[in-house]
């Protein structure tokens, strides 16, 4: 029924002319929930059950409190090392067999994943094996085995992916560049939730002995099923695995230091990987869910969403100028990035690059986005959303959807005030978050220029 509900609306979506759109069928809200409960343990661990029996499975989703964001200077990574230590066995559970003891009983959508804000782990199981995934997920909280081996063979394992993601990837090292002048050296953000070679090299297993019992308890994890399973036995099934679990301290919410930029700044850096000058343009803007973050993502929209995009049309078909632009908000809990990249054509010009982009974002304020590209942009963004909600549980479906309302809203059912973000952006808005939040002066820009072949001379 869930399911069906939202391919009504978003056909609904879909199919009105953006154009003329009146204010009653763009409003959404009231025809669109997540039916679910929420409860707590005694022991702090936050539970959220959402039945859906259109089909027989059910997904598995906890998220724990901590990230990047809960790291101390000189102790990044740790966060990210766990989202591979906590699959390596528990008291309960022998060494590499999460995987494949989940695999063997058909489960799916098996993974985890690291922010800046926060780490979850996620797999979607048939009904009739949750219970074999509740034991799983709360013998590795409180329960795991960390050991000297365990810690030195995922380490190499973190520090293979930091080579790929960075070292062995065009422009990696380049953006990480740009992301850390934006942030000190004594930030939480600045190791990127990766952390660096170093501080990983650096870690004991009193460290990270440490760090997972500070932040891996129940105090500081919300579980949440969806899918199709009984309410009662499901509570039954969580008090048995979870409820003996003991409360450790909840942590406390880090405030991060604030960031600013002052000036506008220009790295250039040599690109040994990529073949074509890259040119990317950083902002700090709205945290998640602040007045201005609904807005940064529809202007993102309408400077490169689809063939539509004002700077698309600008520096790729006006002036062939560049292969491929894209513009994205990065929405954090507590502050966001703003990012345009281009890919330039053999031959163009950096600054000329630069100046078209200020010339199509100075056009925001003097030929103000229209009720056409307002809408057109509010309906890939909601239809986007939508789509999101047709999966029970992976690393974007109605688990964890229900999961980051929580987590950031306090209220698993925000759905219809996100929704509503949206649909209230209008033209004033968008001029001044604009205007505000894109300045020249508050800007780092980076030109990763490749490097020139080296030509032998020969001798006379």
């Amino acid at each position: 029924m869930f399911k069906k509900l939202v391919f009504v609306l978003l056909m609904t979506l879909l199919s009105v002319d953006s154009s003329a759109q009146p204010r009653d069928q763009q409003d959404l809200t009231k025809q669109l929930s997540i039916p679910f409960e929420k409860y707590l343990l005694d022991n702090g661990l936050q539970v959220i059950l959402s039945v859906d029996q259109s089909t027989p499975f059910v997904a598995v989703n906890t998220w724990y409190d901590v990230g990047a964001i809960s790291e101390r200077p000189h102790k990044t990574g740790l966060a990210h090392l766990f989202e591979h230590l906590m699959f390596e066995g528990s008291r309960h559970v022998k060494a590499s067999m999460h995987f494949r003891i989940l695999e063997k009983a058909g489960a799916f959508d098996v993974n985890a994943s690291t922010s800046f804000d926060r780490t979850n782990y996620y797999q979607t199981v048939p009904k009739n094996q949750l219970e074999l995934a509740l034991a799983l997920e709360s013998s590795r909280m409180t329960f795991l085995v960390v050991n000297q081996e365990k810690l030195d063979e995922q380490r190499a394992v973190v520090r293979r992916e930091r080579e790929q993601r960075f070292e062995t990837t065009p422009y990696g090292l380049a953006s990480l560049t740009i992301w850390q002048s934006m942030f000190n050296k004594n930030h939480p953000f600045y190791g990127k939730v990766i952390g660096s070679h170093e501080d990983l090299m650096a870690a004991s297993i009193g460290d990270v002995q440490d760090f997972y019992d500070m932040h891996y308890g129940p105090q500081n994890a919300c579980l949440t099923l969806v899918g199709d399973f009984d309410i009662n036995e499901a509570k039954a099934l969580i008090k048995k695995y979870y409820g003996t679990l003991p409360k450790g301290t909840k942590t406390k919410k880090v405030i991060i230091p604030k960031v600013s930029i002052a000036e506008q700044e220009i790295i250039k850096v040599e690109e040994k990987l990529g073949k074509l000058p890259l040119v990317r343009i950083q902002y700090l803007t709205p945290a998640l869910f602040q007045q201005g973050d609904a807005e940064m993502d529809v202007i993102a929209h309408i400077l490169t969403g689809g063939q539509f995009g004002r700077l698309t049309k600008a520096i790729t078909r006006d002036k062939p100028l560049a292969s491929a632009v894209s513009a994205y908000q990065q929405s954090m809990d507590q502050v966001s990035v703003f990012t345009i990249d281009a890919v330039l054509n053999p031959g163009a010009d950096e600054i000329e690059v630069i100046e078209e982009i200020d010339a199509v974002l100075a056009g925001l304020a003097t030929t103000p986005p229209s009720i056409t590209e307002i809408e057109r942009a509010r309906n890939s963004i909601l239809k986007n959303q939508f789509f999101s909600l047709q999966s029970l549980g992976g690393g974007s479906g109605r688990a964890e959807l229900l999961q980051s309302y929580n987590q950031f809203a306090n209220n698993p059912g925000f759905i219809g005030q996100d929704i509503k973000r949206y649909q209230v952006v209008d033209q004033k808005a968008l001029v001044g978050y604009a205007t505000s939040n894109l300045a020249k002066k508050s800007r780092k820009i980076l030109i990763a220029k490749p490097s020139l072949p080296k030509v032998a001379l020969k001798g006379k």
